[in-house]
């Protein structure tokens, strides 16, 4: 059975947390550790949620809480743990709060990138290819990434480009 906790970075899963985030992604699609954790202790805006079992933590997601919408930041299962429905859980657990959701995803330019693609469509989310979108860098030292976004209803594209100059200002700190 998989349970959802909202963790702090005072959790017994913190360390589960950061290896799977640190394996689950590349350099420029992820935060340095130490900036994780600073957010996590600073603004209440950020939650962490681990889908975890008896044996541990099977997946994550991480995201953020803003006036009408929630961004998934990161999300991410086990290879071991996959195809076992964690996660949709997990984001269902975010689409649980009430807001439209918006989520960056890997351009679908092959067969990896366009399963993820699918699976978000199989959990309802839509995909904005009409919006060219790149991932501002987490740090100067990083580099942008082109990416796509998707949301959880067919949100108008001015309701959507109002969420990416959200998302570049108090996620990434740059004006867009």
């Amino acid at each position: 059975m998989t349970i959802y906790n909202k963790i702090s970075q005072k959790s017994s899963y913190i360390a589960s947390f950061q290896h799977l985030y640190v394996e689950s992604f590349p350099d420029c699609e992820r935060r340095d550790w130490g900036q994780v954790v600073g957010i996590m202790e600073t603004d209440n805006r950020f939650h962490v949620v681990v889908a975890r079992d008896d044996k541990g933590v099977q997946g994550f997601v991480s995201y953020w809480l803003f006036d009408g919408f929630s961004y998934i930041e990161h999300l991410a299962v086990k290879t071991t743990c996959r195809h076992r429905g964690i996660g949709g859980g997990l984001v269902n657990y975010v689409e649980s709060v009430g807001a439209p959701l918006v989520l960056e995803v890997e351009r679908p330019v092959d067969d990896a990138t366009q399963r993820r693609v699918a699976f978000y469509e199989h959990l309802g989310l839509v995909l904005h290819g009409e919006i060219d979108y790149v991932q501002p860098p987490y740090s100067p030292d990083k580099c942008p990434v082109p990416m796509r976004l998707m949301t959880s209803q067919a949100m108008l594209v001015k309701d959507v480009r109002r969420a990416i100059d959200v998302i570049k200002r108090e996620v990434y700190g740059v004006e867009s």
